[in-house]
C-alpha cells in the first residue's frame, strides 16, 4: 500500500518546524521527518532526510514542506531525489514554490523533481508510469502526442491556408484533366506535366504571400489579393511557355495557348474565389474573455497593443477579483474564455465557468490562448509549475524525435555546405577586395544547457566594430560594410555556421544562439530566459522567421516568447514550416534588420 511521507526543514534561526509538521500531516502524510538545518547543508549533515529517504518504498510519495534554497553543494541531495523518481517514488512540495537561485544548469532538474503535482495527476502517473516511460523511450514520444500532432496550435491556425494550397492543386489537376478529356477523349491523371504546374503554382503563390495570413483593416487588401493571384497565373504561364516551349522546344499541343492558357485562367479565377471565401470566414469577429490576476492582465494588454493584428478578435480582459465577474458577464455572447492557471476564483465563479463550458463556450488555459492567437508564449504568463505539467516539450535527448532531428541536421547541413561553396568563395573574395581585412571572425555563443561554443561567420562589419565591447546591431548600423550589408540581407554571412551544425553545437532549426556577455543582462531582465537552452540553438528558428532581428532587451523578450512556443510545440512538421518561411524571407531579403535601435 502506498504511503505519503513528509519531510520538513527549517533554518536554524527560525522556530517553524512544528508549523511545517502540522501542514504536512494536514496534507495526508502518515509519517513526517523534521529537522533544523542550514539550506546549504549536504546530505551527510541531514540525518532526518537520510532516514526519510531510506524509509521510502516504490509507490510512496515524498512531500517536501520547505526545501526552497538548494545550493550548488547539494548535488548529492538532488541526485538522491532523482533516483527516487526513477524508482517509482513521487516527489512534490506542498506549495510548489521553489527558489532555485544559484543552481545554474541544475535549476530545470530541481524544478522538474520538486514542483507539486495534483492528486489526480499523481494517480494517473502511478497507473501509467511503467508502461508510458518505457514506451516513450522506445518510440521517442507520447503515443497521444503522435496521434494528435495535427492539433498543435501552429498547425490549427493554418489549416484553412493549407487547405487553400490543396484546393489549388486539386483545381489545377481537375481543370487539366477535364480539358484533356475534352480534347483527347481520355483522362490524363496526375502526370509529370501536372505535377510541375502544381509545384510552380504553389511555389509562386507562397513566395507571393497568397498562403499567409491576410492583413486586417485594409480596404485595398481585396484588390491586392486579385493582383497577386493574377501575377501568380502570369508567372506560371511564362515559366511553362518560356522553359517548355522556347527553352526545351517541346512540341506538344498542350503547351500552347489552346491548352495551358484555359487551364491557368480557370485555376486563377477559382483560386481567387476560394481565397476570398476563406479569408472572409477567417475575419469573422470573435469575442473572448481573458481572466487573470492584475499582473497577467497588464501583460496581456501590453501584448495585444504591441501585437500586429492577426485575427479579427475582441478581447475583454477581466481581473479575477473584479466585482463585474459576479454579474452575468459570461452570458454576453462570448466565443471563448481564457483562464489563467493562478487566477483566484471562488466556487461561484468556477460554477459559472462550468455552466458556460457546458453551454458550448470554449474555456481554455491563458497560455494555450496565447499559443493559438499570438503564436508565442509570453514568459510572464506561466509559472515553473506550468513548465513541469504542460504538454509538449518532447524535443529531449534520448528520444527518437531528438535523433531524427539530428540526422536531418547533418544531412541538410552537409548538402547546403557543398551547394553554397561557390557562394562562400565569391563572398570571401568580395570581403577581401573591399577593405583587405580578415574574412572570418569568431564569437563565443551559448549553446545547449548553457554550454559555450565557438561560431564562425563571414565578416560583415568593420574590423574595429567592437573595440568598445559587445553591443547590439542597430538600424542603418554604420559599422556594417557595403559587402556586409548584402551578406546579411541574404544570410550568406551565416553559412560558416553549417560547420557548427555538423559538429553538434547547433541545429538547423532552434533558438538563435546569444552571446554570454549579453545573456548575463537578459537573464536578469527576462523571466524563464534559460528555458531556451533546453534545445540546441539554430541557424533559423520560429523567432527568426516571425520577428525582425533582435537588437534590444525588449526584442530579446519578444523573441524568447517565440522560442518558448517552438520548444513546447517542436516537431518535424513545424521545422519544415520554418525552413519554408526561411526560404521566403531570404528570397525577399527580409528579417535581417533590427526592429528597434533601443537597448531597453
Amino acid at each position: 500500500m502506498s504511503r505519503s511521507i513528509g519531510y520538513a526543514r527549517c533554518s536554524t534561526t527560525h522556530q517553524d518546524t512544528d508549523a511545517q509538521v502540522t501542514e504536512l500531516r494536514s496534507a495526508g502524510c502518515q509519517e513526517v521527518f523534521a529537522e533544523k538545518v542550514s539550506s546549504r547543508a549536504p546530505l551527510e549533515k541531514r540525518p532526518q532526510l537520510r532516514r526519510c529517504l531510506e524509509s521510502l518504498q516504490e509507490g510512496d510519495e515524498l512531500v517536501v514542506s520547505k526545501l526552497d534554497r538548494l545550493g550548488r553543494s547539494q548535488v548529492e541531495v538532488i541526485n538522491r531525489l532523482s533516483d527516487l523518481q526513477t524508482k517509482g517514488i513521487y516527489v512534490r512540495t506542498l506549495d510548489g514554490l521553489i527558489n532555485t537561485r544559484g543552481l545554474g544548469k541544475l535549476a530545470p532538474l530541481v524544478i522538474g523533481l520538486l514542483t507539486g503535482l495534483a492528486e489526480v495527476e499523481r494517480s494517473l502517473i502511478q497507473e501509467r508510469t511503467k508502461e508510458s516511460v518505457e514506451h516513450r523511450r522506445k518510440t521517442g514520444g507520447n503515443l497521444d502526442d503522435a496521434q494528435m500532432w495535427w492539433r498543435t496550435p501552429w498547425l490549427k491556425a493554418r489549416w484553412m491556408l493549407l487547405g487553400l494550397a490543396l484546393f489549388d492543386a486539386t483545381l489545377l489537376t481537375g481543370s487539366y484533366n477535364v480539358l484533356f478529356w475534352h480534347r483527347f477523349d481520355r483522362w490524363a491523371g496526375l502526370t509529370g506535366s501536372v505535377s510541375s504546374m502544381i509545384m510552380i503554382w504553389i511555389g509562386s503563390s507562397y513566395l507571393m504571400g497568397r498562403y499567409s495570413r491576410p492583413d486586417e483593416g485594409k480596404r485595398e487588401a481585396q484588390l491586392r489579393r486579385l493582383i497577386t493571384t493574377l501575377t501568380v497565373g502570369t508567372i506560371s504561364l511564362v515559366i511553362v511557355v518560356v522553359i517548355a516551349s522556347w527553352g526545351l522546344r517541346i512540341q506538344d499541343p498542350r503547351t500552347f495557348r489552346n491548352f495551358v492558357v484555359p487551364v491557368l485562367t480557370f485555376t486563377t479565377l477559382g483560386s481567387y474565389a476560394a481565397q476570398s471565401l476563406v479569408i472572409a470566414r477567417q475575419r469573422r469577429a470573435q469575442k473572448w474573455l481573458a481572466l487573470g490576476n492584475n499582473f497577467e492582465i497588464d501583460i496581456l494588454g501590453s501584448e495585444l497593443r504591441n501585437q500586429a493584428p492577426t485575427e479579427n478578435i475582441s478581447v475583454m480582459m477581466l481581473r479575477s477579483e473584479d466585482s463585474r465577474f459576479n454579474e452575468d458577464i459570461l452570458n454576453d455572447n462570448v466565443d471563448g474564455i481564457a483562464v489563467s492557471e493562478i487566477a483566484q476564483l471562488n466556487d461561484r465563479n468556477i460554477e459559472k465557468l462550468l455552466v458556460a463550458r457546458s453551454g458550448g463556450v470554449r474555456v481554455i488555459n491563458l497560455v494555450r490562448w496565447c499559443e493559438q492567437y499570438l503564436q508565442r508564449v509570453p514568459p510572464e504568463v506561466f509559472t515553473s509549475r506550468w513548465l513541469v505539467q504542460a504538454e509538449g516539450f518532447d524535443l529531449q535527448p534520448g528520444y527518437l524525435v531528438w535523433r531524427v532531428k539530428r540526422l536531418g541536421d547533418i544531412a541538410l547541413a552537409a548538402s547546403l555546405a557543398l551547394m553554397t561553396l561557390p557562394v562562400v568563395a565569391i563572398a570571401i573574395l568580395a570581403i577581401k577586395l573591399e577593405d583587405g581585412g580578415p574574412v572570418l571572425y569568431k564569437q563565443i555563443r551559448t549553446g545547449l544547457y548553457g554550454s559555450p561554443f565557438e561560431i564562425w561567420k563571414l565578416r560583415s562589419m568593420r574590423v574595429d566594430a567592437e573595440k568598445s565591447g559587445a553591443q547590439w546591431a542597430t538600424r542603418e548600423d554604420r559599422r556594417i560594410t557595403r559587402v556586409g550589408a548584402v551578406l546579411r540581407k541574404l544570410r550568406i554571412d551565416e553559412l560558416p555556421q553549417l560547420l557548427c551544425v555538423l559538429k553538434g553545437d547547433m541545429s538547423m532549426i532552434g533558438p538563435r544562439p546569444e552571446r554570454p556577455e549579453l545573456e548575463l543582462i537578459l537573464e536578469k531582465e527576462i523571466e524563464h530566459y534559460r528555458v531556451r537552452h533546453w534545445v540546441r540553438p539554430g541557424l533559423s528558428g520560429w523567432a527568426q522567421v516571425c520577428y525582425p532581428y533582435g537588437a534590444s532587451i525588449s526584442d530579446s523578450r519578444m523573441k524568447l516568447s517565440y522560442d518558448l512556443y517552438y520548444i513546447k510545440n517542436s516537431n518535424i512538421f513545424l521545422d519544415l514550416l520554418i525552413l519554408i518561411k526561411t526560404i521566403r524571407l531570404i528570397a525577399r531579403g527580409q528579417g535581417a534588420t533590427p526592429a528597434t535601435n533601443s537597448a531597453t
